[in-house]
């Protein structure tokens, strides 16, 4: 069996597992030369897939490291353009305003109208639908247009592609990865 693993979080990543074993893995990072880039990691992909020898269509599965995602954060890219001025400014008009003073902000409206925030650079995924779809239905998006690039990218259908919740995946590979008897009872603790 072949899985192509998928981390779109901080430090984009791709792995190719064939029949349990890790034969590629290769960050974003190191193609678009962008520290700790975020989004679907599609040079990654392709490295991983020539260094294993693999080809789309050996994919049985593609496995995404986590359910879903907070769609405006990986378009704004915020773990990758932050900087600390930025961070400081949202300590200041978002978290102080929610959490000390109890009023509303349009902190992240502002900011993702912004000129650095706003482009598309360097963005895989079609994010047209937060123009026309209020943001309490964003999540409903996350997985179609993951779906999508896995289409888009490699002509695999959705049905191949399967969403994993991040920190189970911790706990699995500290059980797994271990050399723990795994026929005894063990116990994993992850934070989220």
């Amino acid at each position: 069996m072949i899985i192509l693993g998928i981390n779109e979080d901080h430090n984009c990543t791709a792995a190719i597992i064939k029949d349990g074993e890790v034969v590629a893995c290769a960050s974003e990072e190191s193609f678009s030369r962008i520290k700790n880039d975020t989004e679907y990691p599609h040079q990654a992909i392709d490295s991983v897939l020539g260094s294993a020898r693999i080809e789309k269509d050996d994919i049985d599965y593609v496995a995404f490291a986590g359910k879903d995602f907070d769609a405006l954060q990986m378009k704004i890219k915020r773990v990758t353009r932050y900087k600390i001025s930025d961070y400081i400014r949202e300590q200041n008009q978002y978290w102080k305003k929610i959490l000390i003073e109890g009023k509303s902000s349009d902190y992240w409206d502002v900011l993702a109208k912004e000129d650095r925030f706003a482009s598309m650079d360097g963005n895989y995924y079609d994010y047209s639908f937060m123009e026309n779809q209020p943001e309490s239905n964003w999540g409903d998006f996350s997985g179609k247009i993951r779906c999508d690039a896995v289409k888009k990218h490699l002509g695999i259908d959705k049905d191949k592609v399967r969403f994993l919740d991040h920190h189970t995946g911790h706990a699995h590979f500290a059980y797994y990865a271990s050399p723990h008897d795994i026929s005894k009872k063990a116990a994993i603790v992850t934070r989220k």
